[in-house]
C-alpha cells in the first residue's frame, strides 16, 4: 500500500508541475502525508526525486515551488489569479465574519490563521456589520486563492457571494450550507447533537425534557427545531418533550433578562421547573446561562439538569460545567484547511458539504434520577 500511495503522490506532483507555473506552490508536506496515508520520510524522498531533476525548489519557512532550471521564479510572478492580477508571491487566504462573531468564530479564525501561516500560506482577517460594510472593505482589496466566509446563523448574502467570487476562485463557508452553486462548505449537524443530547438523558432517567432554543430565523436553527417536533410525536414521546421554548435573541447576542423571562413561565407552584432536564441551543455564554438559572433560583443538577448544544471545545461556552452535545472547532479548522488545499490541488474537484461529527462531553450538569439506577 505504501508504494502504491508514494506512486500516487509522484504523479500528482508531476501532473502540478506540468499543468502549473513556475512558482506555483505546492501541497505542503503534512497535506501529502495525511491525503496519502504515508510517513513525511516518503514524502520528503519523491521531492528529493523531483528536486534531483530540477523540476521543484525549496525554500526554508516558505515551501516547495515549481522551479525552472532548479530555481524559483522571480517575485513578481502571478501566482494566484487566473485573470493574471499581480498579488505578493504564495498563497492568499480572506477571511470574512461580522463583528459579532461568536467565541467558536473567534476561536476558529485564529487557529485557521496559525495553521495557515505554519504552511506558508498568508491570510487576512476582515470583519464587517453588515452587507454594505462588507462590499466597500471588499472593493480596496486584491483577489485572493480562497475566501472562508464564516455564517452560522445569519442568511448568506448572494450579492456578497457573488462579490467574493470576483476577488477569489475558491469560496469555502464555515457554519452554512448551500447546494446547487459552486462554493464548499463545512457546517454541524445540530439534529444529531440534538439526538445525543436526549439519548444521554433519557438514559440517566429523565422522562420530562424542555429544548429552549433561539427564534431566530436561520437554517440550521429550523431544522434542529423541525427535528425536535418531528420527535415529540413519536410515540409517547409527546408526554415525555415538552413544545420548544423560543429564546427570542440571535446566538452570541443572548441576555441574561431575556432568557430568565422565558423559563420563568415554566416555574412550578414550589418555584421549581415543571421538567427534569433542560436542552438548551442558542446560548454561548455560559456565565450568562448560569446567571439565569440562578436568578431562577434553580440548582443545576439538584434541581435541573442541563445539556447545552455547542461547541466542546469552547470553554466560553460550557464553562467545564454544563455537558455538551456538539461538535470541536479545531475539527472545523481542519476541515475547512483541507477544502482550501483539496480545491488549490485539483481545481475541478466536485463541490461538497462536510458534516463535523457530533460528540457528548459530559461534564457535571446532568444528574441521574433513581429511575435509572435500578
Amino acid at each position: 500500500m505504501t508504494n502504491a500511495n508514494r506512486e500516487g503522490l509522484e504523479q500528482m506532483l508531476r501532473d502540478l508541475i506540468r499543468s502549473g507555473r513556475a512558482g506555483d506552490r505546492l501541497p505542503t508536506v503534512r497535506s501529502m502525508m495525511s491525503r496519502f496515508g504515508i510517513s513525511q520520510g516518503v514524502v520528503q524522498s519523491v521531492l528529493e526525486v523531483l528536486r534531483g531533476e530540477k523540476l521543484i525548489s525549496a525554500q526554508v519557512g516558505r515551501g516547495t515551488f515549481v522551479a525552472v532550471d532548479g530555481e524559483i521564479a522571480p517575485s513578481n510572478s502571478s501566482l494566484v489569479s487566473e485573470d493574471n492580477t499581480n498579488l505578493e508571491q504564495g498563497r492568499s487566504v480572506l477571511m470574512l465574519s461580522r463583528h459579532a462573531a461568536t467565541a467558536r468564530s473567534r476561536q476558529a479564525s485564529r487557529e485557521l490563521q496559525k495553521q495557515l501561516s505554519e504552511d506558508g500560506i498568508q491570510s487576512l482577517q476582515v470583519t464587517y456589520s453588515d452587507v454594505d460594510h462588507a462590499l466597500l472593505a471588499l472593493r480596496a482589496l486584491p483577489k485572493f486563492d480562497a475566501c472562508v466566509l464564516q455564517s452560522h446563523f445569519e442568511l448568506v448574502n448572494i450579492d456578497l457571494l457573488w462579490f467574493l467570487r470576483q476577488r477569489s476562485r475558491i469560496i469555502v463557508l464555515d457554519g452554512a450550507t448551500i447546494t446547487g452553486i459552486d462554493v464548499d462548505s463545512v457546517a454541524s449537524d445540530w439534529r444529531s447533537a440534538l439526538d445525543l443530547a436526549l439519548q444521554h438523558l433519557f438514559e440517566q432517567g429523565h422522562q420530562k425534557i424542555a429544548f429552549a432554543t433561539s427564534s431566530a430565523e436561520a437554517r440550521p436553527i429550523d431544522a434542529t427545531r423541525q427535528h425536535y417536533e418531528s420527535m415529540r410525536r413519536w410515540g409517547d414521546w409527546e408526554d415525555k418533550l415538552l413544545p420548544p421554548i423560543l429564546l427570542d435573541h440571535v446566538p452570541g447576542e443572548e441576555r441574561v433578562e431575556e432568557i430568565q423571562k422565558q423559563l420563568v413561565e415554566y416555574r412550578g407552584s414550589d418555584g421549581k421547573p415543571e421538567f427534569s432536564a433542560l436542552m438548551i441551543w442558542g446560548v454561548t455564554n455560559g456565565e450568562i446561562l448560569l446567571d439565569a438559572l440562578s436568578r431562577l433560583d434553580w440548582r443545576i443538577p439538584e434541581d435541573v439538569s442541563v445539556v447545552l448544544l455547542g461547541h466542546v471545545d469552547v470553554e466560553s461556552e460550557h464553562k467545564n460545567f454544563f455537558t455538551v452535545a456538539g461538535t470541536c472547532a479545531m475539527d472545523a479548522v481542519k476541515n475547512i484547511q483541507e477544502s482550501i488545499q483539496r480545491r488549490l490541488t485539483f481545481a475541478d474537484a466536485s463541490y461538497r458539504t462536510v458534516y463535523l461529527e457530533a460528540v457528548l462531553d459530559r461534564k457535571d450538569s446532568v444528574k441521574m434520577l433513581p429511575a435509572a439506577k435500578k
